[in-house]
C-alpha cells in the first residue's frame, strides 16, 4: 500500500507541477457517482481531492480511537512550516511558480493519506473487545 500511495502522490505532484493559472481555471465536465451531470474546473476539484481526503483521515482517526489507539496530530500548519521554514517569518513570497510547488507538495502529503484497496476502513481491524 505504501508504493502505491508514494506513487499517488509523485503523480498529483507531477501534474499540479505542470499547470499554469489558465489550466486551473478550466471547467471539466464529469458524472458524480449518483449519475448526474457536473462541472467544476481543475482548480475546484483538486481541492476536492485535499478536502476528501482530509474527511477519511478524520473518519480513521476517529476509529483508531475508538479502538484504544491514539490517531496521530495532523497540524497543516507544522506540515507547511516544515516544509517552508521562511513561512514562520513574514517574507512569504507569492509568486505563481512557488505557489503551485507549495500545493503540489501540500497535496502530495494530504492527498496521499491513508487508503486501503476497498476505500474502506472497518471496524473489524480494531483489537478484539475494544468496541
Amino acid at each position: 500500500m505504501h508504493a502505491a500511495v508514494a506513487e499517488s502522490d509523485r503523480w498529483y505532484a507531477g501534474y499540479i507541477a505542470g499547470l499554469d493559472a489558465t489550466a486551473l481555471q478550466q471547467s471539466l465536465a464529469f458524472r458524480f457517482t449518483d449519475g448526474d451531470a457536473g462541472t467544476m474546473t481543475r482548480e475546484e476539484m483538486l481541492f476536492h481531492v485535499l478536502a476528501h481526503g482530509a474527511y477519511h483521515r478524520g473518519n480513521i482517526a476517529m476509529l483508531l480511537s475508538e479502538c484504544g489507539v491514539e490517531p496521530p496530530r495532523e497540524l497543516f500548519t507544522r506540515f507547511l512550516h516544515a516544509r517552508d521554514p521562511e513561512r514562520r517569518g513574514f517574507g512569504l513570497s507569492a509568486g505563481g511558480a512557488a505557489v503551485r510547488r507549495r500545493l503540489a507538495r501540500v497535496l502530495a502529503h494530504y492527498c496521499g493519506g491513508v487508503r486501503t484497496g476497498s476505500g474502506t476502513l472497518h471496524r473489524s481491524m480494531c483489537p478484539a473487545g475494544r468496541l
